[in-house]
């Protein structure tokens, strides 16, 4: 495996979504295929950054299974580190290995790591402009598909720009009932919300923990609520579908 072309491969992909990302804030009546120079002018005077809401998106394109063991493999052997021996060579799992599941974890996440210092490494404004430049006249007319295509879908939008934000974004959204209420029962505790109920005597069989959620919404949100940011946003993108926008924030289409 070449390793500097799997990086230069997924460099590329990062800055298609930076372009994705940058279009998505412009006027999109302005944006045509057939005004390239125009879309071109619109990036390279853009300032990119390569920060860490990017690395859960760098992890997710390493592929399952035997080609993502061999990529981490190739990371291994560039960096001069150990790996574990977990298939043999023609991609059959070996049933019997020294690694231990935790020791295999803390090795792919010791090269999601040493993939990250790789990729920053590669990663400038410079290289960004020469991407555009060389690229831009072929993968225009996809990008601008898939940006058109996500303005003219509704979509539901909790807005931020500052992680440590998000959870108080995540429940204005609720309580200005930009968010299904649904929302609000899917990440209260409710099992906490109830034994809070029970120690202070209230009979559920006649108000139960949805009747006080309903009632005193803002309270429970704050009192109960399950995760910290960073939890939050995980559960967010990975269970409930939301895509993550620079600078907009988490977009979901309805």
């Amino acid at each position: 495996m070449n390793y500097q072309l799997e990086l230069r491969n997924i460099l590329d992909k990062i800055y298609d979504y930076k372009i994705y990302n940058i279009l998505l804030k412009k006027d999109i009546d302005k944006l045509n295929e057939n005004n390239i120079d125009h879309i071109k002018s619109l990036l390279i005077n853009e300032e990119i950054y390569l920060g860490s809401d990017m690395h859960d998106f760098i992890i997710n394109l390493i592929s399952e299974g035997f080609e993502g063991y061999n990529f981490r493999k190739t990371i291994s052997i560039v960096h001069n580190i150990t790996y574990p021996l977990l298939y043999d060579e023609n991609g059959n799992t070996l049933k019997n290995y020294t690694f231990t599941n935790f020791a295999k974890k803390l090795w792919e996440e010791n090269t999601h790591e040493l993939l990250i210092t790789d990729l920053y490494s590669m990663f400038s404004q410079e290289d960004f402009i020469k991407y555009i430049n060389d690229n831009m006249n072929k993968i225009c007319s996809d990008i601008l598909i898939k940006v058109k295509d996500f303005k003219n879908n509704k979509n539901i939008t909790i807005p931020f720009k500052d992680i440590s934000k998000l959870s108080n974004s995540f429940k204005k959204s609720i309580l200005d009932g930009k968010l299904d209420f649904s929302y609000a029962i899917s990440y209260i505790d409710m099992d906490l919300l109830r034994d809070d109920m029970m120690k202070n005597v209230v009979d559920l069989d006649f108000y139960d923990e949805f009747d006080k959620l309903e009632d005193d919404l803002e309270e429970c949100l704050e009192k109960f609520f399950k995760y910290n940011n960073e939890e939050l946003l995980n559960t967010l993108v990975n269970k409930d579908g939301f895509e993550l926008v620079e600078g907009i924030g988490l977009v979901k289409n309805k």
